[in-house]
């Protein structure tokens, strides 16, 4: 059948309402892109090379970490051969919290480790004042 001046003109004007449709129908049924994935829980535990400064004075030490989220983490933290137990260790996202009472004086640390666990940064209240405390940890020392 040969086209007619009708038969275009109900094709023009079909077009655009089509293309009005596929366009409604494309922007109802997609949503917002997807939120990134979380990542990963941080796993505090290793041997780190720690400094800790307060009142300009720097002490050069260590920390080791061990254990996992389920079962709860131990370790210690020291410097000059004194080692000391960590207590009441707390994991959330990036920060971890814990208390050390070397010979019944307290000390607060708060860190916050770096995005790939590497390393950490934060700071120690002890009765003395508030001091820092950096630490990178050890090649081979863990995760």
């Amino acid at each position: 059948m040969p086209d007619t001046p009708l038969m275009n003109l109900r094709r023009l004007s079909f077009a655009p309402w089509a293309a009005t449709c596929l366009v409604a129908l494309a922007s109802a049924c997609s949503g917002p892109p997807p939120a990134p994935p979380e990542p990963p829980p941080l796993d505090p535990t290793g041997t780190f090379d720690i400094a800790m400064e307060l009142d300009g004075q720097v002490i050069e030490g260590v920390m080791v970490i061990e254990g996992a989220a389920e079962e709860g983490y131990a370790g210690e933290i020291g410097a000059m051969g004194q080692m000391v137990a960590i207590r009441d260790l707390v994991v959330e996202g990036r920060n971890v919290s814990f208390e050390v009472n070397p010979e019944g004086f307290q000390v607060a640390f708060a860190l916050v480790y770096d995005d790939d666990g590497g390393g950490f940064s934060g700071a120690m209240e002890t009765e003395a004042g508030i001091g820092s405390v950096i630490g990178t940890r050890r090649a081979g020392g863990g995760n």
